[in-house]
């Protein structure tokens, strides 16, 4: 199947096997440089990290909270899932945040602290009404900060778009990381 599939690409898809120019490992790190000196592109790191940050809180503590303290049934539990999947896919699909820019900053923070009171529900918990439109506002602002960030961070440097990507990626993964390592130390 994989020497299919290569045949395939040899034959349909030439072009994609042609490298265009070197690599350079010095356009490499002056890339680097470019972005880690963008002050904009830390705002969206930032905003996407908390973002993310939120995201995860959520998703690691709905499960025992809708089975421990909620007492979901399975139906509920399902229905759940629904809303707040709608919600991220609403988001991810209204722009109605795009010009304005102070609100925009504002969301990840709104996330974040939404995400600190659900995990701080072991010890008060909050009605379950309140509970389902919490998670809501989570995912809904989650789908239309994130995607929309990443790709700004991108379009700040579209020469170098993989690098960007990758950058993002990273910090987007070593900054939960390190913070939920210290709050487990906690």
């Amino acid at each position: 199947v994989t020497i299919l599939l290569y045949r395939g690409v040899l034959i349909f898809l030439p072009e994609t096997l042609i490298i265009k120019k070197t690599i350079n490992l010095g356009d490499i790190a002056i890339a680097y440089k470019n972005i880690v000196k963008n002050s904009q592109f830390w705002v969206y790191m930032f905003q996407i990290n908390l973002a993310i940050i939120g995201l995860l809180t959520f998703i690691t503590q709905t499960p025992d909270l809708i089975q421990n303290i909620y007492h979901f049934s399975s139906i509920g539990n399902g229905a759940l899932l629904i809303i707040t999947s709608f919600a991220y896919v609403f988001g991810t699909q209204l722009s109605i945040f795009e010009n304005k820019q102070s609100f925009l900053y504002l969301l990840p923070l709104v996330i974040f602290i939404v995400s600190i009171v659900m995990l701080f529900n072991y010890w008060a918990p909050i009605p379950k009404s309140l509970f389902v439109v919490f998670s809501t506002i989570i995912m809904f602002i989650c789908g239309n900060l994130m995607p929309r960030n990443i790709a700004k961070a991108i379009q700040l440097f579209p020469r170098n778009s993989g690098l960007v990507s990758g950058f993002l990626g990273c910090i987007t993964l070593i900054t939960p990381g390190i913070l939920f390592s210290l709050m487990s130390i906690l």
